[in-house]
């Protein structure tokens, strides 16, 4: 019972790191000065899909509301980025 715990929570660990790692690639060029059209085109796309790929097979990332903190965030800083350019 023990061992299956850890095992699942090492599995989860896993999982966060290399969704988190697909997700930098993309919001790296929201926060360093891209302008708006290569976000719309480049990073939104990549984001939805690292979203939908992490909604479908992440537990952690599918239960606790992490998802939903990142639609608000995503479309916070477009905003900003246009409104700067």
């Amino acid at each position: 019972m023990f061992v299956c715990s850890i095992s699942d929570a090492m599995n989860e660990t896993k999982d966060k790191v290399r969704y988190l790692e697909s997700m930098k690639r993309n919001l790296d060029q929201l926060y360093h000065g891209a302008n708006p059209t290569s976000m719309i085109n480049v990073a939104l796309p990549g984001i939805m899909t690292a979203v939908k790929q992490m909604d479908s097979v992440s537990r952690f990332y599918a239960r606790h509301g992490f998802l939903g903190i990142l639609f608000t965030k995503v479309p916070t800083n477009l905003d900003f980025n246009a409104r700067v350019l």
